[in-house]
C-alpha cells in the first residue's frame, strides 16, 4: 500500500512547507522541564478544557450554489467532531467539546477553515487560541491518499491530519511553564466572570500590546461572588455537554454515507484514468467495459452525494435542569445558547442582585 502523503503548510511562514510536528518540526517549541518529569501523568493544571468550533466551510459567496460545495456544510461539523474524538482519545486534556460558538468557559478554542476537501485530498487551515489570546497553532494540514487507503471499512483515511493537529497542540502545551498553564485556568475563570458580572470584576483584567489578555489581580480565596459565578459556569458545561451529544449523533449518522461517497469519488477517478488509457490505445472493448463501470459508479456516487446534501443537521430542543428549574430551549444551537446564557444571567441576578452589563 502506498503510504499517505502528509504535508503541513505553515500559513504565516515564508518557508512554506514544514514537517509534521510530531516528527521533530523545527518551528515547534521544545518541552518545558516539568513536561519531561511528568511523563504520561499530567498535572491537573495541564488538563485544559478545549472547545472546537464547526469549521468555516470555505465556500466563496459567489459559489454558494455550486454543487461542488454541496457537502461543505456537513463537512464543517464532521471534521470538527472527528478532531474532538482524536483529542479525547489522547486522554491528555480536560473536557473536549464541539461548541456552536466560542466561549470563555474553556481554556483553548480550536477553529479553522476547509481549504480543500475531496476523496483524494484534504487541506484544513487550523488555528488554536487560548484564553489569553495567545495563538498556539496557525497552519495548513494537508494530506493526499488513494484508493488503497480506503481498505479498512469505517476507518478515516485522513486520520493523520487530525493526529498531526492533536500532536501540535500537545507539543505546544508541553512547552509552556506549568505556572502559565495554571494562570490560563485562572484567567479563563476571570474572563467568564467578567463577562457575566463586569461590575464585580472591573479592574481584574487588562489587554496588553498585541491583544493579549492578562490578569492584573485575582479574587481572594473563597470570594463569594466568584464562587457563585463558578457555580453558574458549571451549569454552562451542562448545556455544552448537551450540544456536544447532538454533534456526536450527527457525526455517527453521517459517517458511513460520507466515507462511502469519498471512496466512490476516488474509485471513479481511477476508472476514468483507466478508461482514457484504454481509449487512447484503441482497445475499444476494454474501454467500453471501463466506461460502463464508470457510469454505474457515477450513478452510485451521485446518489450518495444527494443523500449527503439532504442530510440536515436537525437540532433537537434541549431540556435541562438548573437551580431546581426544568427549562426547555428551542431553535438553532446558537439560539439555544443565547437562551441558556440569558437564563444563567438571570440566575446570577437572583443570587447576587446585580444586573450584568446590558441587563
Amino acid at each position: 500500500m502506498r503510504l499517505p502523503v502528509l504535508l503541513l503548510l505553515a500559513v504565516m511562514s515564508p518557508a512554506g512547507l514544514s514537517q509534521p510536528a510530531h516528527a521533530d518540526s523545527a518551528d515547534m517549541p521544545a518541552p518545558a522541564p516539568w513536561a519531561a518529569a511528568a511523563g504520561t501523568e499530567l498535572p491537573a493544571s495541564a488538563l485544559l478544557a478545549i472547545g472546537i468550533l464547526p469549521l468555516d466551510d470555505g465556500v466563496p459567496p459567489d459559489n454558494a450554489n455550486d454543487p461542488a460545495y454541496a457537502l461543505r456544510d456537513a463537512e464543517s461539523r464532521y471534521f470538527a467532531y472527528h478532531l474532538r474524538r482524536v483529542l479525547d482519545e489522547q486522554a491528555r486534556w480536560g473536557p473536549v467539546r464541539v461548541l456552536p460558538r466560542a466561549s470563555h468557559a474553556v481554556e483553548l478554542t480550536v477553529s479553522g477553515t476547509i481549504h480543500h476537501s475531496s476523496g483524494e485530498r484534504l487541506a484544513l487551515d487550523i488555528q488554536a487560541v487560548d484564553g489569553s489570546g495567545r495563538r498556539w497553532i496557525d497552519r495548513r494540514y494537508e494530506m493526499s491518499v488513494d484508493g488503497a487507503d480506503y481498505g479498512d471499512r469505517g476507518a478515516e483515511p485522513f486520520q493523520a491530519v487530525y493526529q498531526a493537529v492533536a500532536d501540535d497542540l500537545d507539543q505546544f502545551r508541553l512547552s509552556l511553564p506549568l505556572n502559565e498553564l495554571e494562570h490560563l485556568l485562572e484567567l479563563s475563570q476571570l474572563r467568564y466572570a467578567a463577562a457575566l458580572a463586569p461590575s464585580a470584576f472591573d479592574g481584574y483584567l487588562a489587554e496588553a500590546d498585541g491583544g493579549r489578555i492578562n490578569a492584573l489581580r485575582l479574587p481572594s480565596r473563597g470570594d463569594p461572588v466568584l464562587t457563585r459565578v463558578l457555580r453558574i459556569r458549571e451549569a454552562e458545561y451542562l448545556f455544552a455537554d448537551t450540544v456536544d451529544l447532538q454533534f456526536e449523533q450527527y457525526y455517527r449518522e453521517l459517517k458511513p454515507t460520507y466515507l462511502a461517497w469519498r471512496q466512490a469519488t476516488v474509485e471513479a477517478g481511477g476508472l476514468m484514468a483507466a478508461y482514457r488509457e484504454q481509449a487512447s490505445r484503441r482497445k475499444n472493448k476494454s474501454a467500453q467495459q471501463k466506461y460502463n463501470e464508470l457510469r454505474e459508479l457515477k450513478l452510485y456516487q451521485q446518489t450518495l452525494r444527494d443523500n449527503l446534501a439532504a442530510f440536515a443537521f436537525e437540532v433537537s430542543p434541549s431540556t435541562l435542569e438548573v437551580a431546581g428549574q426544568v427549562v426547555q430551549l428551542s431553535g438553532s444551537l446558537l439560539e439555544q445558547q443565547a437562551q441558556w446564557q440569558d437564563l444563567l444571567e438571570r440566575l446570577y441576578v437572583q443570587e447576587v442582585g446585580v444586573l450584568p452589563a446590558g441587563g
